[in-house]
């Protein structure tokens, strides 16, 4: 895949991971991380492969989006209260 399509693809993935795609499914998804998930579920609901979110998440933690907690052999992430605050400035709220 040429680079600009998998930069695409990636920012498509980003997107509906931490926003959400409000436009098609009328409300926010559960996949926008307002619960706590597995990178497995994620990628699930998603339908993409779970190194992609893997990919995706470790930078969303990274810069403080996310927040991650263990639950046995799990990993489960959700929105941290900075990644709350910028989907409510970015949806007007």
């Amino acid at each position: 895949m040429p680079e600009d399509q998998q930069l695409a693809v990636s920012y498509d993935v980003a997107e509906n991971l931490f926003l959400g795609d409000p436009l098609r499914h009328g409300r926010t998804p559960p996949h926008s991380l307002t619960e706590p998930l597995p990178t497995v579920e994620i990628a699930r609901r998603l339908t993409v492969t779970p190194s992609a979110v893997s990919q995706h998440l470790q930078v969303l933690h990274a810069t403080g989006m996310i927040t991650r907690a263990r639950d046995g052999r799990h990993v489960l992430y959700r929105r941290s209260p900075l990644g709350d605050q910028l989907v409510d400035q970015s949806a007007g709220r």
